[in-house]
């Protein structure tokens, strides 16, 4: 979801990413699958999964290992994490869920050869979470969770050319830990979807030795959905209280018509925050968005599925420069033909400090491009992507972005049978070594290949 997203997730600024977890599988005891790839610079990755449900238990289990030796000098990684999820059907309609995740890596985090820094990481995860879903009538659902995560780290820094201490930096220790809850209660009613709830947190920060923090948070919503023939409305309104700044107010309209089968038109207007995370014993200001899109979906054209959108953002805070984003976004993909599709999408964004007119920089990409064909006959696939990015970087930061960076993904489908399934898989990155970096500290990673096997039952 791009865009301010504030009236359903709280702290959004520039949008969210909502990942849904895998659930246990309902029509089998056991299924699962297994999966191991090797690659350049001895990079390995391999990981499984089970699932099933016995009687009114569910279970998902999963595991898996990433190893390599850096695609760039001294960027190496081993991870290892596990992931649980139970669930188990209550009488009538609904049920209970738990999820545990643990991971755990030690890497190389930065290589910074103009500045001869080295530092190095350890990282652990472990998130929990306990909730409820039940149907308390018709069309009136009820959902609360809990959760609770820990993620302690620590980070070291090196000389990369003698291995010693880094201008005498001593590691640094960083602890962080959140516990909260949930509560949303849905009602749905033909043409009509409403939800409202309310969310809280408390977290503990620490910078070991330096400085401690703590932050209480709550939040209360509403949103609704409303169909009206070839219309959707939705408005949406949220308060939050976030203590390490005053109250937050944010509110989002959003409309789609359908104008004929094959024609959609979107609008969305919005305001959000952003909350600094805790970081000194100093609470920082919240940061604002107002963000406005209209956009079109459409496959009028024969054989292309083609949708634009224009937007504007505008993000101002106490301790940030007043700016604003102007921009439009292209996105064009051919039905498959002989069981191939052709796909592009384009953004251009310019961004101005809207107190002086002078454009934004660094990091603030002008112009994006992607372009990809893919191949797919159920037995054999492949995807060429392209991916170009303007960086905009000031001249001193010495960036490389010239030109597109392309990745081929190839697979095959050797076995096939109602549950049971083989199949290999190869890919190769930045195939022709090309760059796409904003400055010289960070370099691109040059061309690597990987490639592997998997197996579902």
């Amino acid at each position: 979801m791009k865009g301010a997203a504030s009236t359903s997730w709280g702290s959004a600024l520039a949008g969210v990413i909502n990942v849904i977890t895998k659930s246990p599988l309902k029509e089998r005891a056991i299924s699962g699958s297994a999966t191991v790839s090797t690659g350049s610079r001895f990079t390995t990755d391999t990981w499984a999964d089970l699932s099933g449900t016995v009687g009114k238990v569910g279970y998902y289990l999963s595991g898996g290992y990433l190893g390599s030796d850096g695609l760039i000098p001294t960027m190496e990684i081993r991870s290892q994490h596990v992931y649980t999820k139970l669930t188990y059907d209550l009488p009538g309609q609904g049920h209970l869920w738990s999820t545990l995740f643990y991971n755990h890596a030690s890497m190389g985090d930065l290589y910074a050869v103009p500045i001869d820094l080295r530092e190095r990481s350890e990282k652990t995860n472990l998130l929990a979470s306990l909730g409820l879903r039940y149907t308390l009538a018709e069309g009136l659902e009820l959902e609360v969770s809990a959760r609770h995560s820990d993620l302690p780290s620590d980070f070291s820094y090196y000389n990369i050319s003698d291995g010693g201490s880094h201008n005498g930096w001593a590691p640094d220790s960083y602890k962080d830990q959140t516990t909260g809850g949930s509560a949303n209660l849905r009602w749905r009613k033909n043409s009509n979807l409403l939800a409202a709830g309310v969310d809280y947190s408390h977290q503990e920060a620490e910078y070991v030795d330096y400085w401690s923090r703590k932050a209480n948070r709550w939040g209360v919503y509403l949103n609704d959905t409303l169909a009206l023939g070839s219309v959707s409305i939705s408005p949406s309104l949220r308060f939050d209280r976030p203590q390490t700044s005053g109250g937050q107010v944010s509110s989002a309209l959003g409309i789609t018509w359908k104008v004929t089968d094959k024609t959609l038109l979107r609008g969305y207007t919005g305001r959000g925050y952003n909350i600094p995370i805790l970081n000194g014993p100093i609470d920082n200001p919240s940061q604002k968005i107002w963000t406005n899109q209209i956009g079109i979906e459409s496959t009028v054209i024969p054989y292309l599925w083609v949708k634009g959108t224009l937007f504007r953002n505008g993000t101002w805070g106490e301790t940030v420069d007043r700016n604003l984003a102007l921009g439009s976004e292209l996105e064009v993909r051919t039905i498959p033909i002989f069981n191939t599709s052709l796909g592009a999408a384009w953004t251009y964004t310019e961004t101005t400090r809207t107190s002086d007119d002078t454009s934004v920089r660094p990091d603030r990409p002008t112009n994006t491009v992607k372009l990809a064909m893919r191949y797919d006959d159920k037995t054999f696939r492949g995807t060429l992507i392209g991916n170009h990015i303007n960086w905009n970087s000031p001249a001193d930061f010495n960036g490389k972005y010239s030109g597109l960076i392309w990745d081929l993904h190839l697979g095959a489908t050797l076995l096939k049978r109602e549950n049971t399934s083989l199949e290999l898989f190869f890919s190769g990155r930045n195939l022709f070594n090309g760059s796409s970096s904003y400055r010289d500290l960070v370099p691109t990673v040059g061309r690597w290949f990987d490639g592997g096997l998997r197996v579902n039952f």
